[in-house]
């Protein structure tokens, strides 16, 4: 897969497309990708998703703005095994907010991108206001020679998938649907800093996780089965992020991982936390012995819940 930042001066092919933020490249973004794939080779095209380094509604309303399910990076390298020919990235800025879906359609995807067939998603629209839709958007096709096409509909177990449903899930604490929605468990990344060492006195030492973006959505507090990867390997791990209320009264969110097997010295490393399952609420305690227990307790469930997950081949069974 090709990355094409625009503005772009050289010759495109002609171009199978769809446009859209693909936040998360969920099941639902990879079933309307095989489709572009598929009408593409059909059709005699390359094919390619057009996305947006920033979220739209930075640029529309900042404080609606949603926290991401993926970094930009996190987003490519997502999309790079799906087959596509091209990504195309365009800055989502005033100019572009400006265009209608006319405009849109004739000077960006026909004159700078050569799309000649357009997928629209289910419930896409794009231009000033949002205030044209499918119907509108063939028209505006036809006079620069460009099919546009709606999507088949993608709704196992009649469910529709989006990226604001995952979101959801992740801010009640629900991994382990947004992992079916997502067809992998949502993951975050970050370096570990020194923390307050309070868990390597009652036996459970962590890793003080600080994470990479800002923008990254980071599920409800509470305590999670995790699988870490450090260094290429995985490692099963108990995870709680929140205030700590057991040992702290500052109302800071922090993510402590409680790594399985693993005794080295974690500071300075870059580490990633897959999230299987939420096994309880974070709930404060009345002493360290007490917490202790339930930390015990927690790393019992830990235990049998890795049933799911094969370490060595890097499989989370969720989805059954």
């Amino acid at each position: 897969m090709q990355v094409v930042y625009f503005p772009y001066n050289a010759d495109l092919p002609d171009i199978a497309a769809s446009i859209g933020f693909f936040d998360g490249v969920h099941r639902g973004h990879k079933f309307l990708i095989s489709q572009i794939i598929d009408e593409a080779q059909r059709c005699n095209l390359k094919s390619a998703v057009i996305t947006f380094k920033n979220h739209p509604k930075k640029e529309i309303d900042p404080n609606s703005c949603p926290l991401l399910l993926n970094s930009f990076d996190e987003k490519i390298k997502q999309l790079e095994p799906l087959g596509l020919d091209y990504c195309f990235v365009i800055d989502f800025n005033h100019k572009l907010r400006e265009l209608t879906a006319g405009e849109f359609i004739k000077d960006v995807l026909s004159k700078m991108m050569n799309v000649k067939k357009l997928i629209i998603g289910y419930d896409h629209r794009f231009g000033k206001d949002r205030a044209e839709g499918f119907e509108q958007y063939k028209i505006y096709g036809g006079k620069c020679g460009m099919e546009v096409v709606k999507e088949n509909d993608f709704a196992p177990d009649d469910i529709k998938i989006s990226s604001s449903k995952i979101r959801k899930c992740l801010l009640n604490g629900d991994v382990r649907e947004a992992a079916k929605l997502l067809g992998y468990s949502y993951f975050i990344g970050g370096h570990v800093e020194r923390g307050h060492q309070i868990g390597r006195t009652i036996g459970f030492p962590t890793a003080n996780l600080m994470i990479n973006d800002v923008e990254k959505l980071i599920p409800e507090n509470g305590v999670y089965y995790c699988v870490a990867e450090i260094d290429g390997k995985w490692y099963n791990s108990m995870v709680n992020i929140g205030v700590r209320p057991t040992v702290s009264s500052s109302n800071n969110v922090s993510i402590e991982a409680h790594v399985l097997d693993y005794s080295s010295s974690l500071y300075g490393y870059e580490i990633k936390l897959y999230f299987v399952e939420r096994i309880r609420n974070e709930i404060k305690m009345n002493s360290l012995d007490e917490l202790k227990d339930r930390l015990v307790d927690d790393k019992f469930e830990v235990k049998k819940l890795s049933s799911i997950v094969d370490l060595d081949n890097k499989i989370i069974d969720l989805l059954n």
